[in-house]
């Protein structure tokens, strides 16, 4: 895992969305797949890291 965030959702005070990336080669669509099943949470998608650590 690169990130874990947590946003809010803009529908009430207190409710968020836990937003997470991963490096590129961690993950599969059977794990997306259960990670999206969760209310609440979006998979941000898979990124290289040393693209993140560059910018």
């Amino acid at each position: 895992m690169v990130a874990l965030h947590d946003r809010p959702d803009g529908t009430k005070l207190g409710s968020y969305n836990n937003v997470i990336e991963t490096e590129s080669d961690n993950i599969n669509s059977d794990m997306i797949d259960k990670i999206t099943a969760h209310s609440g949470v979006r998979f941000a998608g898979c990124f290289d890291l040393s693209e993140k650590t560059n910018n």
